[in-house]
């Protein structure tokens, strides 16, 4: 017969797992069904691994103007444009990677909601746009501002954008 205590650790790990896999929003449905969430630990940490962002990547805002697509990613606390790659993979399909360093050196979290960690986005965008874009990083904001294509214009293409070292 198992421990009770070992099998309850072993399903709160299985947990801590299909969390770091599918992020907050799975705990979200687990505590309205009545399944306690896992005790955070020191530095943010749950079951001994720091929590990231990697499974639901940066929180977007995309917009449309005649001209463009725009789209802004909140990306707090980059350190420089190595720390972000920004790829355009298709006509419509932009890929966005951060690695957002934790930055409390030494300390206890009291509550931490922010993400650390590397993060990742793929998102379809709402028209065709052109391969080639501006960027820009203010205030945590990566602002992203895509060309829309015109029919038979050639949109197609792959492009890595590179960030600009300004602002924070």
């Amino acid at each position: 017969m198992n421990d009770p205590g070992k099998v309850v650790q072993r399903i709160a790990e299985q947990l801590e797992a299909l969390g770091d896999a599918f992020g907050e929003e799975l705990f979200r449905e687990l505590g309205r069904a009545g399944t306690p969430r896992p005790k955070e630990q020191s530095g943010g940490r749950i079951g001994g691994r720091a929590r990231t962002g990697a499974a639901a990547g940066p929180p977007l805002d995309i917009y449309v103007t005649p001209y463009e697509v725009v789209v802004e990613a909140i990306l707090p606390g980059l350190g420089g444009p190595h720390q972000v790659t920004v790829s355009l993979a298709g006509p419509a399909e932009l890929l966005i990677e951060a690695f957002l360093p934790d930055r409390l050196p030494d300390g206890l979290y009291i509550q931490r909601e922010r993400f650390v960690g590397y993060c990742v986005r793929m998102v379809t965008l709402p028209a065709t746009v052109l391969p080639a874009a501006s960027a820009r990083y203010r205030h945590g904001i990566l602002q992203l501002r895509f060309p829309r294509a015109t029919p038979g214009s050639g949109g197609e293409g792959v492009a890595v954008l590179h960030v600009p070292p300004t602002g924070g």
